[in-house]
């Protein structure tokens, strides 16, 4: 879809605190009535977008695992790899 015209109205939010976009262009709807909004307003929407779509706010929602709980899953991941090997190792000397 192109943008056609010079009358569309545009909102630049810089610094949008995603890791990935440094700006969004947030073209406002033809049939939008805008009037009644402020400009914070149209900037606390625009906010609001980016970080409900940002691949950051989902890890700052339920937050990265920290070092103890990293270390527990590779104890874990060792410890079922192990289990595993130690499985197929015993069905195939059970087998022959």
């Amino acid at each position: 879809m192109a943008i056609k015209g010079c009358s569309r109205q545009m909102i630049v939010l810089n610094g949008t605190g995603s890791s990935m976009f440094e700006t969004a262009y947030f073209i406002v709807k033809p049939d939008a009535d805008i009037r009644p909004h402020t400009h914070s307003d149209l900037l606390r929407e625009a906010n609001r977008i980016v970080e409900e779509n940002s691949f950051s706010s989902c890890d700052s929602k339920r937050g990265a695992p920290g070092p103890a709980m990293r270390v527990w899953l590779f104890v874990a991941g060792l410890l079922s790899g192990s289990f595993v090997t130690g499985l197929a190792w015993l069905l195939s000397a059970v087998i022959h």
